[in-house]
């Protein structure tokens, strides 16, 4: 046990290490001459709300998009998002399906202006760049439900997800998942044994003994599988074989390999890949899985429609040293010492 925490103390260390040198790497690679916008003289009569992001994955964007939305609404501004003159995860040096607005590469723009004009009109206010929601701020909020559903109505009301990727979308789920009754699973592993701040990862015990119950309970056919970890989807196939399905995305057991370009466009793929894997999610009728943006967007794209059935294993340390090693002594320790809970009595 205490050669494992030294271990994964070294690894946390050496990783955090190269994602840190990796990740300004990342951001940087498209960051752009500053700009400054100056007033113009067009619409006079408007006021413009442009909503930017210098950072954050998709699914940070997708759900900082929409608390800016209901933001806009109480105000009665007219939103724009850009990201374009700004970067985030996924956005691509080259421009991606004729467009250099990362936004643009998933969903539709939130009005039916374009940037141009907005940024020669008279009144425009840009976002602060900063959270409306901080993220267990969020997570607090979604403990009710009915608040997916607010969301939701936001998102419908201002954008829709890209059709080209609807269309994928589709495709694998009319050839897949259409005819069988399907669980998902999303299991979340790699950096987050060890991340400040995030939720805990499911254990293995955990993710199995929920398969093991709801496929005696409730008689599942398939099991629709997400995570970014090769080494547990692996582990799924193995015991579950041919029930097992999963949409063909880029999978690591190196989580320094998201933030290096392993293929063209590979920054905009894994966005694709993991929206694509959230509209799948949202058509199945239930979910097992950690607290995440993933699940979280799965649940406003259904309209609350999809059942999630939450692992509730706590957040890790805000400080450096203790997340290096408390998901590893949590999993060591039994339940009534303060261990995890291996849901092996589990009852919905």
């Amino acid at each position: 046990m205490l050669n494992k925490i030294k271990s994964s103390i070294v690894k946390f260390i050496i990783d955090k290490r190269l994602i840190k040198k990796n990740i300004v790497k990342w951001y940087t690679s498209r960051k752009l001459e500053k700009k400054i916008f100056k007033p113009g003289i067009l619409n006079s009569d408007k006021q413009f709300y442009v909503i930017n992001r210098d950072r954050g994955g998709l699914f940070s964007v997708f759900f900082y998009v929409l608390d800016h939305l209901k933001y806009v609404e109480k105000k009665k501004y007219i939103p724009i998002v850009d990201i374009e003159n700004f970067s985030s995860f996924n956005s691509e040096i080259e421009t991606v399906n004729g467009t250099r607005n990362t936004w643009l590469y998933y969903f539709t723009q939130v009005s039916k202006f374009k940037l141009s004009e907005v940024y020669k009109s008279k009144n425009f206010s840009f976002s602060a760049n900063n959270d409306i929601l901080a993220e267990n701020e969020r997570n607090k909020y979604f403990e009710k439900e009915t608040n997916f559903k607010e969301y939701y109505q936001v998102f419908k009301k201002y954008f829709e997800i890209q059709p080209h990727i609807l269309d994928l979308a589709n495709e694998f789920y009319l050839s897949q998942i259409k005819g069988y009754k399907v669980l998902g699973i999303h299991w979340r592993g790699s950096d987050y044994y060890y991340s400040p701040g995030h939720a805990f990862p499911a254990t293995k015990k955990q993710i199995t003994n929920l398969i093991d119950f709801y496929l005696k309970k409730e008689n599942f056919e398939k099991i629709f599988v997400v995570t970014e970890d090769e080494k547990k989807l692996k582990i799924l196939k193995k015991k579950y074989g041919n029930k097992i399905l999963f949409y063909d995305s880029f999978r690591t057991d190196n989580p320094n390999d998201f933030l290096i370009q392993k293929r063209p466009l590979h920054k905009y793929k894994l966005g694709l890949e993991s929206l694509i894997e959230v509209i799948i999610f949202s058509r199945l009728s239930k979910i097992v899985g950690i607290n995440s943006n993933i699940v979280n967007a799965a649940m406003v794209l259904s309209n609350n429609k999809t059942k999630f059935i939450k692992i509730k294993n706590g957040w890790n340390s805000q400080k450096f040293f203790w997340s290096s090693y408390k998901w590893y002594l949590l999993n060591f320790l039994p339940s009534f010492l303060g261990g995890f809970d291996d849901l092996k009595n589990f009852k919905e």
